[in-house]
């Protein structure tokens, strides 16, 4: 098993023959393996974005909840299901946030 073999495991199928029917159309068949890496390549950007954005959705939340519920065992349940972050990460997130405050800019700052 080769390192593309494995990466494709990775990527659904379905993004697969999406992008391959987009990108494929009219491609000849000599650069076939050529293009079948770039398309690879382009669907794992796509699941690393997704995955990106929607785990910064979970750790919201789970703050969120943690802060109105004050439940370990609510937050873990939620993780479990895949729907919020666990309570480790929601307390790690939240320490982080305490510790390292964001900068503010005003917005005159930047004339």
């Amino acid at each position: 098993m080769n390192f593309f073999d494995q990466a494709e495991n990775d990527v659904s199928k379905s993004l697969l023959t999406f992008l391959e029917t987009i990108i494929l159309k009219n491609k000849h068949s000599e650069n076939l393996e050529k293009w079948k890496s770039k398309i690879l390549t382009i669907a794992h950007a796509i699941v690393s974005a997704i995955k990106r954005s929607f785990l910064s959705i979970q750790i919201g939340l789970s703050s969120l909840l943690l802060k109105k519920f004050e439940s370990k065992e609510l937050l873990n349940l939620l993780s479990a299901l895949g729907i919020s972050a666990s309570y480790k990460e929601a307390t790690l997130f939240d320490v982080s946030v305490i510790t390292h405050p964001s900068e503010k800019y005003l917005p005159s700052g930047f004339t």
